[in-house]
């Protein structure tokens, strides 16, 4: 029997590896967001001064009580925050509402910036592709919260959440995204990690907090006039990599040969990070998101001039 809790995995890194002030302040942040909630689930204690932190409040006992109270992991992940520290950040803030593609007054997502005096941090590099949830498409990040996970606990895990936000009706991102989320879980597999499964979100667009039902997460489009559904590109690339991947271990699935089929539907998603290979590069009409996918990190081409 499996017992979990799956956390919001945001992976912060530094902009520049050789400041190592930022790198110190992210290893902090993956530190204090990422692991100390499983630390105590796992060892019952946290890193050093944390620990001794929060022992002097009178809860040293029941931290040590929550020791071994979880067998699996569960990993939610869809952004990873690139941290900066300069002299000029207060004098030139981001400004997420200017790429923001909603012009009808709705909320648009800034739950994963950071800024506080001289440091900045934000989900949305302007060299990468985004999701309309100003997320940029980093499949890598979730290879490497697997890896890091697998590493620091060596308990199965299990990728409770992973998914993009694209509402576009030919979803060509969530394909090329969903493809390299997929391909990174494999390569950790490969690589020896615990990895018992991979659940996308969401099956349904749904409502999304202070966003609202603008953010279109769902395999199937939902027409919220008269709640019909339509399938996109990621479901067919979904399903016929769930049934390739039965046949291949022996196990019966329902046939996916159908001209609906995403071989016929979308172009050459062959490459490990989810690059498109071949056929038309995929766009958007909004001229801040890159064209095409060229990394396996994600890295977007594009001429787009970003002001500060």
């Amino acid at each position: 029997m499996w017992i979990m809790i799956a956390n919001n995995i945001v992976w912060f890194e530094a902009t520049w590896r050789w400041n190592i002030l930022t790198r110190a302040l992210a290893a902090f942040l993956n530190m204090f967001f990422n692991f100390c909630c499983m630390d105590l689930c796992v060892h019952g204690r946290l890193v050093c001064f944390f620990d001794l932190f929060f022992c002097l409040f009178g809860i040293r006992q029941d931290m040590r009580s929550l020791k071994g109270t979880i067998n699996t992991i569960g990993v939610n992940n869809y952004a990873r925050v690139q941290l900066a520290m300069g002299l000029f950040t207060c004098c030139c803030p981001s400004k997420p509402a200017a790429r923001c593609a909603a012009s009808n007054g709705e909320v648009c997502s800034g739950e994963q910036n950071i800024a506080a005096g001289c440091i900045s941090g934000d989900p949305h590099n302007p060299r990468f592709e985004m999701s309309d949830m100003e997320w940029d498409l980093v499949p890598s990040s979730l290879g490497k919260a697997l890896r890091t996970f697998w590493g620091r606990y060596r308990l199965p895990l299990l990728v409770t959440e992973s998914g993009i936000a694209d509402g576009h009706i030919n979803d060509e991102r969530r394909v090329r995204y969903l493809s390299g989320c997929l391909r990174a879980v494999a390569a950790a597999i490969d690589d020896g990690v615990d990895v018992r499964g991979y659940t996308y979100w969401s099956l349904l667009d749904n409502f999304e907090w202070a966003e609202g039902f603008r953010p279109r997460f769902g395999l199937y489009r939902i027409d919220y006039s008269d709640m019909s559904r339509q399938e996109t590109g990621g479901l067919r690339l979904y399903r016929d990599v769930i049934h390739k991947h039965r046949s291949k271990h022996g196990r019966s699935t329902a046939s996916t040969t159908s001209p609906g089929s995403v071989a016929i539907q979308i172009d050459g998603v062959t490459s490990d990070d989810g690059t498109k290979q071949g056929g038309p590069t995929a766009s958007t009409s909004d001229p801040v998101l890159a064209n095409g996918v060229t990394s396996d990190d994600g890295t977007a081409v594009t001429n787009a001039v970003v002001d500060c």
